[in-house]
């Protein structure tokens, strides 16, 4: 097993790494407001984060975002799935348990806006889903 996940197309798991980042940017520019009123995030408050702090949060993003899609292509890898809306289904399914439940689960708890659970796991949906189409092309 440590051998199939190994071998998962690494270029492929960068690329989309990148393509995370870009999925982030538009969709929290287009959510932002939203955002930042759920959180308390205001453009003042960010633009009072140091340089360190800011390239902080992106790396730690950016690496995670690289978990993700390793642990997709390897999910796609290992359970062989290699059509277009198979991809999508393990996409949603891996997004369903491994993200919107167990946020759900803390949104409620933690007395958080539904709105914002929206928000966060539908970049997560939107992103495992992109994903998961380029995963699948670059077999």
């Amino acid at each position: 097993m440590i051998q199939q996940l190994i071998s998962v197309n690494w270029l492929a798991v960068l690329v989309c790494g990148i393509v995370l980042m870009v999925i982030g940017f538009v969709w929290y520019s287009v959510f932002g407001s939203q955002w930042s009123k759920y959180t308390g995030w205001t453009r003042e408050k960010i633009a009072q984060s140091t340089q360190s702090q800011m390239i902080t949060s992106y790396g730690i993003t950016f690496l995670t975002a690289l978990a993700s899609v390793f642990v997709l292509a390897g999910i796609l890898h290992l359970t062989k799935t290699t059509t277009y809306p198979r991809s999508l289904a393990m996409a949603g399914l891996v997004w369903l348990g491994f993200t919107a439940a167990p946020a759900a689960s803390s949104t409620a708890f933690e007395r958080r806006p539904w709105g914002l659970w929206l928000i966060v796991t539908g970049n997560t949906l939107v992103s495992l889903l992109i994903s998961a189409v380029i995963l699948c092309a670059w077999r």
